[in-house]
C-alpha cells in the first residue's frame, strides 16, 4: 500500500535534552520538507560535550497532521589525559 506525501514540521532538540546536542541549520534537510512515499531526508546532530559523562536527549520531528516522532539521542564523553611538564 503506497502512502501519499508527508509534510514535516520543524526538527528540534527536545527541551529536556542535555545541551550538548545541537542541529546545525545547514545540515537540516527535513524541517518543513514534503516527502513522497519512500522518500527520505537527513539531519545532522552534533554532540559536543565539555565534560566526561553520559548524555541523553531527544530529537523531535514534527509531522503535519500527525503525532510528532521522537528519536533518542545518547552520547558518551571521556577526558583525555595530557602530560604536564
Amino acid at each position: 500500500m503506497a502512502l501519499g506525501p508527508v509534510t514535516l514540521g520543524v526538527v528540534s532538540i527536545g527541551a529536556t535534552s542535555d545541551p550538548v546536542f545541537t542541529i546545525p541549520a545547514a545540515s537540516d534537510e527535513c524541517s518543513n520538507a514534503t516527502l513522497d512515499s519512500g522518500g527520505s531526508c537527513s539531519v545532522e546532530v552534533l554532540f559536543e560535550a565539555q565534560a566526561a559523562g553520559e548524555f541523553t536527549g531527544v530529537a523531535d520531528i514534527a509531522v503535519v497532521d500527525n503525532a510528532p516522532e521522537a528519536v533518542s539521542l545518547i552520547g558518551s564523553a571521556s577526558l583525555s589525559q595530557h602530560d604536564v611538564g
